[in-house]
C-alpha cells in the first residue's frame, strides 16, 4: 500500500518556506540601514548650530578647546550629528576664533 504523503512535496514546501523567510529578512535589514542613513543626513547640524553647541559646551564645562568627541556627544543630546563636509573640504576647529570652520583639504 502506498502512503498518501510523499517526501518530495514536503521537501519542496520546506525549501520554499526557507527562501521566503530568508528573502524577507534581507530586505528588512536593507530598509532599516537605508532609514538610518537618511535619518543621519537629515539630523546634521548646520554650522551655526554646531558653533552654538560648541560655545554652550565650553561655557558649561569650562574647557577652552574641547575634543570633537565631547562636542559630538553634547550635540547628540539634541538629536544632531556633525555635518558632513562637501568633497574637497574638511571640518576643523579654529583655536583662534574657537569656532568650527570648513576649509579646503
Amino acid at each position: 500500500m502506498k502512503s498518501s504523503s510523499s517526501p518530495v512535496p514536503i521537501a519542496v514546501v520546506c525549501c520554499l518556506l526557507a527562501v521566503l523567510v530568508f528573502s524577507t529578512g534581507c530586505g528588512r535589514k536593507t530598509s532599516v540601514a537605508a532609514g538610518r542613513v537618511s535619518a543621519t543626513l537629515t539630523n546634521q547640524a548646520s554650522m551655526d548650530e554646531l558653533n552654538q553647541t560648541l560655545t554652550e559646551f565650553m561655557r558649561h564645562t569650562g574647557q577652552q578647546l574641547p575634543a570633537t568627541n565631547d562636542v559630538a556627544a553634547y550635540l547628540a543630546r539634541y538629536g544632531k550629528v556633525f555635518p558632513v563636509p562637501p568633497p574637497g573640504k574638511k571640518l576643523v576647529l579654529n583655536p583662534g576664533t574657537r569656532q568650527f570652520e570648513m576649509v579646503d583639504e
